[in-house]
């Protein structure tokens, strides 16, 4: 369990969504850009609460040595299907800056938010310096996003470049506040990764878990289709601390089973057997809060995540997808005991990484 924050949530009736939001908040291949820029007198970020759209942040993903994807989402009321958006696509804004003040910008467009992805955007910037750090914002109508800093990967010179980075998973929101988060985003780091059960499908307990914070009722149900799921990441994505985390640095995202279903391989579940239409919903609402490329958008086929980044001649980073096209075990799932060895030989091993060694007999 991570450890309390120092700044805990005020408890609020399980009901009053509005004032849950307020203690908690803190396309790909359809982009028409355009030179709209952002007005400089509306250019400070409103307070989370009321209308204001930004209420999940912002971040960027998937950085090259010329460019970077920037992310946010427009979400007004997170609890309710549509997120309080209109049934119609809206223009963003975006803009992208040298500096933090955005005294010097070098790059403004705007793209279409949709509804069938639930008002997210994912611009897929290019031709920009390498191996520097840039800030970017989103504006739609008279509402300005919380500035986000960005960079992008060095040059392969013969040269090693530094890097410097961290990872993170498994954070399950009712299991505690995202102090570890807190302190990467203090850090001078240039990419955080991410290794997957970035939300956990459960429902949410009445009273928050261990964050003690009522939540409303729609949440204490475990998602099953689209609307909720989009919920879920919802609930997640208002923390402030996750929030600060992404606005701070690139992400490079995967996913593992809680993003879908405990130990799900491919479209099979040990609990409920095809779960085809449970994963479809789960890797649509995975994409539109994840600052991800094209290719990751859940159509056709399916969507695809495992990708490669270079960062200059120091590191090579391959991200794999191992629930997509996994298999269905052989021998039992994923906390069940392993297959027999021979014919004398059985092997038990610990599920949990936490346990140590196997015992043979």
């Amino acid at each position: 369990m991570t450890p309390p924050s120092a700044e805990p949530v005020p408890r609020v009736g399980a009901l009053d969504r509005r004032k849950f939001l307020a203690a908690v908040g803190g396309v790909a291949g359809v982009a028409a850009l355009a030179q709209l820029p952002v007005d400089q007198a509306n250019a400070t970020p409103r307070t989370a609460g009321g209308n204001y759209p930004f209420t999940l942040g912002v971040a960027s993903g998937d950085p090259t040595s010329t460019g970077v994807v920037l992310w946010t989402r427009l979400v007004p009321d997170l609890f309710v299907p549509g997120g309080g958006m209109p049934p119609t696509k809206v223009p963003i804004e975006w803009q992208i800056a040298l500096d933090e003040g955005f005294r010097r910008i070098i790059r403004t467009g705007t793209t279409w938010a949709l509804p069938e992805l639930a008002h997210s955007v994912h611009v897929e910037v290019d031709g920009l310096a390498p191996d520097r750090e840039w800030f970017y914002r989103f504006k739609y109508r008279s509402d300005v996003s919380p500035i986000g800093r960005t960079r992008t990967a060095p040059v392969r010179t013969g040269r090693h470049a530094e890097v410097k980075f961290a990872f993170a998973s498994c954070q399950e929101w009712s299991s505690g506040y995202y102090s570890a988060l807190r302190h990467m985003a203090n850090e001078d780091l240039d990419l955080v990764l991410h290794l997957g059960d970035y939300v956990y499908e459960g429902g949410i307990p009445a009273d928050g878990g261990y964050r003690k914070t009522p939540v409303p009722a729609v949440l204490q149900q475990a998602p099953r289709d689209v609307d909720r799921w989009r919920m879920q990441y919802a609930l997640y994505k208002s923390d402030p601390d996750l929030q600060k985390a992404h606005a701070r640095f690139p992400w490079m995202v995967t996913w593992d089973d809680h993003e879908v279903q405990n130990d799900y391989a491919n479209n099979q579940s040990q609990y409920e057997g095809d779960i085809t239409a449970l994963r479809a919903a789960a890797y649509q609402a995975w994409y539109e809060h994840q600052p991800v490329r094209r290719p990751a958008r859940p159509v056709g086929e399916g969507p695809r995540i495992y990708r490669r980044l270079q960062w200059g001649d120091l590191a090579q980073f391959d991200v794999v997808d191992g629930r997509q096209y996994r298999s269905i075990p052989p021998c039992g799932w994923g906390e069940a005991d392993a297959c027999e060895v021979g014919t004398t030989r059985r092997s038990r091993c610990s599920a949990r990484p936490r346990r140590s060694g196997c015992t043979t007999a």
